[in-house]
């Protein structure tokens, strides 16, 4: 995809972002990259910087917090061994810390270019 490809993209999305209703489509616990938050998040690091890219910074940042704080985590210290199936890029636990890695990162730069 090009660069004008990619801001008519960042744009349109841009215009449809209603934070409530995207983060009320995932249920608590669909957090992983394949079905999840961490994929949308993972998605809207891909966009330039735009005008509007401060709306994708603010969408990531309730994603980030959404995950934190999600039930999952509840599960996943219950069991006493995790299977090996839940530490996979895609349906496990190695995407989501590569989405919350990756935005975190992109953030920081970021802001770093605003002061």
């Amino acid at each position: 995809m090009n660069i004008i490809s990619q801001l008519i993209c960042a744009q349109c999305l841009s215009e449809s972002l209603k934070e409530r209703e995207i983060l009320q489509q995932f249920p608590d616990k669909n957090i992983l990259l394949n079905k999840g938050l961490a994929g949308l998040q993972f998605i809207l690091t891909l966009y330039p910087e735009t005008d509007e890219h401060h709306r994708f910074n603010e969408l990531s940042s309730s994603i980030s917090e959404k995950i934190a704080f999600s039930e999952f985590w509840d599960e996943v210290e219950q069991k006493e061994k995790m299977h090996t199936g839940n530490l996979g890029l895609l349906t496990g636990l190695a995407g989501v810390g590569m989405s919350l890695i990756t935005t975190n990162s992109q953030l920081v730069t970021h802001n770093s270019k605003l002061k």
